[in-house]
């Protein structure tokens, strides 16, 4: 197995006890760059990484394939055989099975696209507090869009659903921590008396019990009408824009009305080539035209709401986007 997450990360702690258990070979890397390099020298079986790797991944074999006519006759008639020289040229055989994800939610279009190629995709959803594992999902038990249903165990509810079921995620289980260390204020605010971890996480449970991902509870947007916005589905649909390296959704004020806003840090590529002015107008054509997948409370609606940023978010040790220190212009 060949992994990108640094063992002080708890996903990557996992993947090393994971394979200690199994017996197998853990090949950990953080030179991203020369990924190829090492799964073919290693002739890995299993690749863990977090979505952005994976997006990465497969946006560059879709660009690969667009150039090839070979490959696009390939990719629209036998995408197996595609996916037998793809795993050729990657690992020097057909072992390469699945890819492990974790961390954040992972495009649908990844997930079909790989699975088409014949590499599973095994997605699962946990928190540093639960030791970290609470649902996943495998290839051949899979529902896309879904991290999967709770394992063994654990308890999953959805505490104060609103009309779409949507509400915070919280859990029960033997996995879940005793508290925070020396701080049991901090353990009071989010592990009630009964023993339920509250996530911070919004989602949904289906009729089977499969957990769907919506977004953080503190970044809602409200819009005027009652609307409740989540940042994290735009941004979703919205990443996919090829002109797009970087996006964050924040709700903001124009006219005295909520609204909602779009910070943009474009391809690094198209920066050196292009006017951040000429940038704004050519992200914005394309998110109009992506957003009609969008209902109409969900989008961005003037241009004035799209900011370009000429440089990458801030981020923090978790790789999350500071959003607190981008505000409305």
């Amino acid at each position: 197995m060949l992994s990108i997450a640094p063992w002080y990360h708890v996903f990557g702690l996992i993947t090393l006890l994971t394979v200690l258990r199994v017996g197998g070979q853990l090949i950990y890397t953080d030179d991203y760059k020369n990924l190829p390099k090492y799964m073919l020298e290693n002739r890995v079986s299993v690749v863990g990484g977090v979505p952005k790797l994976f997006h990465a991944m497969y946006e560059k074999l879709e660009g690969t394939i667009q150039e090839n006519r070979l490959a696009r006759f390939l990719w629209r008639y036998a995408p197996t055989l595609l996916g037998t020289k793809i795993k050729r040229r990657l690992v020097g055989g057909t072992q390469l099975k699945y890819f492990l994800s974790g961390g954040a939610p992972l495009d649908a279009k990844v997930m079909k696209g790989f699975r088409r190629l014949g590499i599973g995709m095994i997605e699962g959803y946990g928190l540093t507090e639960t030791s970290p594992v609470l649902t996943f999902s495998t290839p051949f038990n899979e529902k896309i869009g879904s991290v999967g249903p709770a394992i063994p165990g654990v308890e999953i509810r959805i505490d104060d659903p609103n009309e779409e079921g949507i509400g915070e995620i919280v859990v029960r289980g033997p996995n879940v921590m005793k508290g925070y260390y020396k701080n049991p204020e901090a353990t009071r605010k989010v592990i009630d008396p009964d023993g339920w971890l509250h996530t911070g996480d919004l989602g949904y449970l289906d009729e089977d019990g499969w957990l769907y991902i919506k977004g953080r509870k503190k970044n809602v947007i409200v819009l005027e009408g009652g609307k409740n916005v989540y940042p994290e589905e735009i941004e979703f649909e919205l990443k996919q824009i090829p002109l797009i390296e970087e996006i964050m959704i924040k709700g903001g004020k124009r006219k005295g009305l909520e609204v909602i806003k779009a910070f943009v840090y474009p391809k690094p590529e198209l920066l050196q080539k292009h006017s951040l002015e000429e940038l704004k107008k050519m992200i914005w054509e394309a998110i109009k035209e992506k957003s009609k997948d969008l209902a109409p409370y969900k989008r961005v609606h003037s241009q004035h709401d799209l900011i370009i940023l000429d440089k990458p978010f801030e981020k923090s040790s978790k790789l999350d986007i500071k959003r607190y220190l981008y505000e409305e212009s």
